[in-house]
């Protein structure tokens, strides 16, 4: 029993609930809705809730998952087109334009998995990431 009278969770029931939290955010996020309101719909905060519909994305199946990339994706178009509309028309400065750009560019990459390491190895008290197709050799050291 627990210090408020309930009994104890197992780790597997306490896991089985949240993958099924992970599910329902994830389902929800599909249908649009944003973390503020997944949520307050979950019992959770808005970073617990980002937090799940990522998570939900690596253990789910593969075709809810590409739905949603597909779906964050087109949202990243449409912000895309109206930063350059807006640029277009005069309201921003080309700075702003730029920075917005490199904004989008990046949730995209980041949406895609685009910046992970390739292969990670460990060799003594050092981690070296390397990437495909990156210059420099795309090795990284963390000393």
């Amino acid at each position: 029993m627990s210090k408020t009278g309930e009994p104890v969770k197992t780790k597997a029931e306490t896991d089985k609930e949240r993958f099924e939290r992970r599910q329902k955010a994830l389902a929800l996020r599909l249908a649009c809705q944003s973390y503020h309101d997944i949520a307050d719909a979950l019992g959770t905060s808005a970073p617990t809730a980002f937090r799940d519909v990522r998570q939900a994305m690596r253990e789910t199946l593969q075709e809810p998952a590409d739905r949603l990339r597909k779906l964050e994706s087109l949202r990243l178009d449409r912000i895309q087109a109206k930063n350059e509309m807006a640029y277009a028309r005069g309201e921003i400065t080309l700075e702003q334009y730029t920075d917005r750009c490199l904004k989008i560019i990046k949730a995209r990459r980041e949406l895609l998995g685009l910046d992970k390491p390739a292969n990670v190895k460990v060799e003594g008290a050092h981690v070296i990431l390397e990437w495909k197709d990156a210059p420099n050799g795309g090795t990284a050291t963390d000393y």
